[in-house]
């Protein structure tokens, strides 16, 4: 083996606060993406109600784009779902809230719809993505030539 990893200095990093941004960018960004897709997608359950669909195709401001997705009209929330690195957290518009919470309209939940579609496979996968990059630059900064 011709490299090795300076331990010390990889677990006094991995404590780090740079670590751990780094970290969390790493694997939210792409699970915010994945929210996002789902909705686009129209995976969202339950269906839109006949009389939403209809007022739908008939309103002309602001304009439908989603047809008959739930939670995807004009695409405001699904744009809005992202990581945000000062509060650690997904977030997205105001009133995703209502919408996971059932208050004032139908409960759909988007968040816990797709984390069980996902499951932990796809949640990895999609983890994955993101801490390759980020492995690849622990590599880099701690690893050290042997002596021969």
């Amino acid at each position: 083996m011709s490299i090795s990893f300076d331990f010390h200095r990889l677990a006094n990093y991995i404590n780090s606060k740079n670590y751990m941004d780094l970290k969390n960018r790493a694997t939210l960004s792409p699970i915010a993406e994945e929210y996002k897709k789902f909705i686009r997608k129209g995976k969202v359950k339950d269906a839109l109600n006949k009389k939403t669909i209809r007022n739908r195709r008939n309103r002309s401001n602001p304009r439908s784009i989603g047809g008959n997705k739930p939670l995807y009209d004009t695409g405001r929330l699904a744009q809005s779902i992202r990581y945000d690195e000062k509060a650690k957290a997904i977030k997205a518009i105001h009133y995703s809230k209502y919408h996971i919470d059932g208050d004032g309209v139908p409960k759909r939940d988007f968040i816990t719809q797709a984390n069980e579609k996902m499951g932990d496979k796809g949640f990895t996968k999609k983890e994955r993505k993101g801490i390759l990059p980020l492995t690849q630059a622990i590599r880099r900064v701690f690893s050290r030539r042997l002596a021969k």
